[in-house]
């Protein structure tokens, strides 16, 4: 019994023995850890936000010594616990990034890295020339501002530089360039959208496209007529261009030569041109689009000297009212002829006289017969309008002298010089601007007409004259009826007859006696009887 009891309680204290042993090492062991070391990394450190993007980043835990906790902060004012957490950020900025690490044993460990966001950049771009024609060289110029970042830390600006340009121009060719601007060449016409894409030193794209018809490209024009030919039994000649250019274009014609010759109008598709005399002639077309597009094709045109001509002479203007003379010049002496204004035959005469009845402008035609061949002469003349003249005076009559008379005109129309003739023997000119009154002074007696003309720039007059306007003469008796005695008691009507009687505005008769006692007075030209009752002399 004992022996069996010493056994087991040997066992025992063995197996207590080796559990100690055990414990002791398990102790030891957890007392001994590796230095801890906070790490991470991210999948970037430097990088660009898009507009209406975020920027995701993902951190990896890389920390050595053994198991520990993680307290990250991202510098945007957030924080995370996770091993290896993603974080997006949702605006541009200078962030630093913080990792803290704490073990079983409380050891920390702490890493902070910067992390850098620029706002993506603001593409621009503008091109020298937006339109033309083919093959058009444009200058294409990137205008986009360098992104840049502030540290609210330390103030330090960072900016994320440019590094590439990639060019696309719409026609399928493309190109990647260093600097900020490129030339290109577009040889097909058509509306080109520009595509730009900036590459960045962050690894920043950003794309900015134009419009689409950002470049207009315009096929080469070609000028294209014809002049057909003239019957040259006649001169002056008239012939219509025969254009076979594209329409819709503007275009200039011009004509040169060593003779005359006129265009109806310059910019017409097909424009009447007439040769005023044989030679030898250049006309020039010259086509442009709306873009500026150009071409121009020269045609030279030989007219041999004339048989016959149609002409006339006439003034290029004529006054209203006045007989305009045509006098035909035609050669040889046609066989008939016919005048025409504005369409309307007037006569078959060799010459014309017509007054034409009102201003304007007026188209007048010779059409001559010469038995072979019909031909005609036209000519333009303007009839220019009248001005009227008027005027008033102050005064007209007067007996005695000097008399100082005082006008004014009344004129109308595109009037320019006013002539005053006075009557007697004195004038005056005005030139613009006009006096508002005209003083003039009478030295002789005297009926005199007033005239005034009032003339015009183009040298049309017309003349107001007022006659026996102005009268001057000093009273004279030519008649009487009066007595010079009689028997009393006398009766007498007295009547005096002057030769002013028509300006006399006025009478005052007074009869007195022998003692100058006024008897008899009245206001009237004729005052009636007056009787003398008594002897003596009476003044009437």
């Amino acid at each position: 019994m004992s022996r069996t009891t010493n056994n087991r309680f040997h066992y025992s204290l063995g197996r207590l023995k080796m559990l100690w042993l055990s414990v002791v090492l398990f102790f030891l062991s957890l007392q001994v850890h590796a230095q801890l070391s906070a790490s991470f990394s991210t999948t970037t450190q430097v990088t660009c936000l898009k507009p209406g993007e975020g920027v995701v980043i993902r951190f990896t835990d890389e920390t050595a010594g053994g198991v520990h906790t993680n307290d990250w902060s991202f510098g945007d004012g957030t924080t995370s616990k996770a091993l290896n957490p993603i974080k997006t950020y949702i605006a541009p900025g200078v962030y630093y990034v913080n990792l803290t690490t704490k073990n079983a044993a409380n050891d920390v460990s702490a890493i902070t890295k910067q992390i850098i966001i620029y706002p993506a950049p603001d593409v621009v771009f503008t091109t020298d020339v937006n339109s033309g024609c083919s093959p058009l060289k444009v200058n294409l110029t990137d205008k986009t501002v360098t992104p840049e970042i502030k540290d609210p830390t330390t103030g330090v600006i960072y900016k994320d530089k440019i590094a590439n340009w990639q060019w696309g121009f719409g026609d399928g060719s493309n190109t990647v360039t260093a600097v900020p601007a490129t030339s290109h060449t577009y040889t097909l016409a058509g509306n080109k959208k520009v595509i730009l894409t900036l590459g960045t030193e962050s690894g920043c794209k950003t794309t900015a496209e134009s419009a689409g018809d950002f470049i207009k490209v315009a096929d080469n024009l070609v000028a294209d007529f014809f002049i057909p030919p003239a019957n040259a039994c006649q001169y002056p000649v008239t012939v219509q261009a025969a254009n076979f250019s594209p329409t819709g274009l503007t275009y200039k014609w011009e004509v040169t030569g060593t003779g005359t010759a006129v265009l109806t109008n310059s910019t017409d598709f097909a424009p009447f041109i007439t040769f005023l005399q044989a030679g030898s002639y250049r006309v020039t077309l010259t086509i442009t689009s709306a873009n500026g597009c150009s071409d121009v094709l020269n045609y030279d045109y030989v007219l041999p000297p004339s048989r016959v001509v149609s002409a006339f002479i006439a003034p290029d203007s004529a006054c209203d009212k006045s007989t305009v003379n045509f006098i035909n010049q035609s050669n040889p002496d046609p066989i008939s002829q016919a005048w025409y204004i504005n369409g309307v035959k007037l006569a078959t005469t060799k010459d014309l006289s017509h007054q034409f009845p009102t201003p304007g402008s007026y188209l007048v035609k010779l059409e001559s017969n010469f038995g072979t061949c019909n031909t005609s002469f036209e000519k333009s003349i303007r009839i220019d309008p009248l001005p009227v003249a008027d005027f008033i005076q102050d005064q007209v009559a007067s007996c005695n002298l000097p008399f100082n008379v005082k006008f004014i005109s009344k004129y109308s129309g595109n009037t320019t010089r006013l002539v005053w003739n006075f009557g007697d023997g004195a004038t005056l000119t005005e030139q613009l601007p006009f006096a508002d009154t005209v003083k003039h002074l009478y030295n002789r007696a005297g009926i005199f007409n007033v005239a005034l003309t009032a003339i015009t720039e183009k040298g049309c007059f017309v003349t107001m004259v007022k006659n026996n306007l102005i009268s001057i003469q000093p009273p004279i008796i030519l008649k009487t009826n009066l007595p010079d005695s009689g028997c009393a008691p006398l009766t007498v009507r007295p009547s005096v007859q002057f030769n002013i009687d028509a300006l006399i505005t006025s009478w005052k008769w007074s009869v007195k006696d022998k003692n100058g006692i006024i008897i008899f007075s009245s206001i009237l030209k004729n005052p009636g009887n007056v009787v003398l009752t008594e002897s003596g002399k009476y003044d009437i």
